[in-house]
């Protein structure tokens, strides 16, 4: 088993815990909504299949449960629009928390204000800020008091562990200015030689700050599925 230098941080959303040593399962991670996804038939406005959804919903919590690793559901979108009907949907078919990916200044701040209002805050997870995020963008994180976050440690080397590490180590400062002191963090997999690199990222930062860590790694399998 792995030690590391640092004792390990765990974020505890509800009843889900992320992070530790294995006293606790790894955390699975499905994506609803998603690029081309079928069950979407207008992703400007949000227009999809809610019984369809609901089915990949109550199947991946069917299968949480008889395996015995939990499972959230990340929520993607195109507009601001759309991720609030999908948020509102998703909050109502599972009460466990949920991700919803931010991939805008604009969408960023309207959901992390809607959220707010809401009531949704403590259960949704911001996915997610990087090194190069902006003041503005923390500042709004810090107004509507989101502190459940994924740190993507982004970089143009992707088959460099170093790179990852060194990201992390830019923003985690400034992450704690605002209140936020366990992110999830996210080595960054892209395609199949990024996954080592993001493996290998994952151990040195659960070595020197002890935080939850994981990685996308299912996108090493499908960069490459036009190959095979």
């Amino acid at each position: 088993m792995f030690r590391f230098r640092s004792k390990q941080r765990i974020l505890k959303i509800g009843s889900i815990k992320i992070g530790g040593y294995p006293e606790n399962p790894p955390v699975l991670i499905g994506t609803i909504f998603y690029h081309k996804h079928k069950i979407v038939s207008d992703p400007n406005s949000g227009v999809f299949d809610r019984e369809a959804a609901e089915s990949l919903i109550s199947s991946q919590e069917a299968l949480s449960e008889e395996v015995g690793i939990p499972a959230l559901v990340d929520v993607a979108g195109n507009t601001l629009e759309a991720l609030t009907k999908y948020v509102d949907f998703v909050a109502g078919t599972t009460n466990k928390p949920f991700l919803v990916d931010v991939l805008s200044t604009n969408i960023m701040e309207g959901i992390a204000k809607y959220v707010a209002e809401v009531g949704l805050r403590d259960r949704v997870i911001i996915n997610s800020i990087k090194a190069e995020t902006s003041n503005r963008e923390l500042k709004l994180l810090n107004e509507y008091k989101s502190r459940n976050v994924v740190v993507l440690l982004y970089t143009s080397q992707v088959a460099d562990a170093n790179y990852r590490v060194e990201a992390l180590q830019r923003i985690l400062p400034r992450l704690g200015e605002i209140g936020i002191e366990t992110p999830l963090i996210d080595t960054f997999v892209v395609d199949p030689p990024s996954l080592v690199a993001a493996t290998k990222a994952a151990l040195h930062v659960k070595s020197l700050t002890g935080l939850p860590v994981g990685c996308g790694a299912h996108n090493a399998v499908s960069s490459s599925r036009k190959f095979f």
